[in-house]
């Protein structure tokens, strides 16, 4: 069981846009069958931890349908140990931590943890987790450094800003997302404006897609509207469906463009494609079989 838990709940039944601001965690969202937004904030940190004390300074507040949450950073000062591995030993650093435990390299398989979070490998302890449940009709806006975000349910649209935080988003009409290399998925996403620098971008179905990633590769698995797509190094792999227009170009990374055969043929869809060094594919109308030509009469 957690050692701290607090539910905050919205004083208004009905959809809200609810407006969280979490610096790092786990959160998880679901839109359900409820009258009223909730959100409850758990840890398994000691009720005197920084993880228990940010629990308990979060702040709700309600403006018309915006619910506002802010929970903020973990102070730093609790106890905490840095283990560096150098492959024939290691060191140990112990002292005031606001980040919890760094381990790098050796025996711990290059495990990192920072933030309160698990960046790679390992099982980590003390993080904040918000388990947030919304009415139907409702939207989300989330601001994180390094936080996880996961949504279930559909929302009316999703904005969503980090540094390494990623989002992965079941369906929503509206998609709005920045990272700097936290990765961001869809499986819907009616409309999609996505950005980030080395993080990958991969929706899964969409009709209206602006994204652009500097090191990141952005996937479209299945595409029908209008695409603008454009990648420094990072590869580019677009699925068309349906009639429309792709514009899709790269620095150094490959571009392909794939499409059903009698789709490739129809004047319906316009694909522009180019990379400076990357390889480009695009869809090729299927080649009418040869008729072999009649013998000439001889007279």
């Amino acid at each position: 069981m957690p050692t701290t838990e607090r539910t905050l709940t919205a004083p208004i039944t009905g959809p809200v846009c609810l407006d969280l601001t979490m610096p790092s965690g786990v959160i998880d969202v679901t839109v359900a069958d409820t009258d009223r937004a909730q959100i409850t904030l758990t840890t398994d940190d000691p009720a005197d931890g920084t993880a228990a004390r940010a629990i308990s300074e979060a702040s709700a507040r309600t403006d018309v349908r915006v619910m506002t949450v802010h929970v903020p950073t973990p102070a730093a000062g609790q106890h905490g140990t840095t283990i560096i591995n150098t492959g024939t030993g290691r060191t140990v650093i112990t002292g005031t931590a606001a980040a919890g435990v760094v381990i790098i390299g050796g025996n711990n398989h290059g495990n990192v943890f920072s933030g309160g979070q698990v960046i790679s490998g390992g099982i980590l302890t003390y993080v904040i987790r918000a388990a947030i449940t919304l009415p139907c009709g409702s939207a989300l806006r989330v601001g994180t450094k390094t936080g996880m975000v996961t949504t279930n349910g559909e929302l009316e649209w999703v904005e969503f800003s980090s540094l390494s935080g990623g989002l992965n988003v079941d369906t929503c009409v509206r998609l709005d997302a920045r990272s700097t290399s936290g990765s961001i998925c869809a499986k819907v996403a009616d409309h999609a404006t996505v950005r980030t620098v080395s993080g990958d971008i991969d929706l899964q179905r969409s009709d209206a897609v602006t994204a652009t990633s500097s090191s990141g590769d952005i996937r479209v698995d299945n595409f029908a509207g209008s695409a603008q797509v454009s990648t420094v190094s990072g590869d580019i792999d677009i699925h068309v469906c349906e009639p429309g227009q792709v514009a899709a170009s790269s620095s150094s990374g490959d571009v392909t463009v794939t499409a059903p055969a009698e789709l490739a043929a129809s004047p319906d869809l316009s694909v522009q494609a180019r990379s400076l060094s990357g390889r480009v594919r695009i869809p090729q109308p299927p080649v009418s079989p040869h008729r072999p030509r009649r013998p000439r009469r001889t007279f």
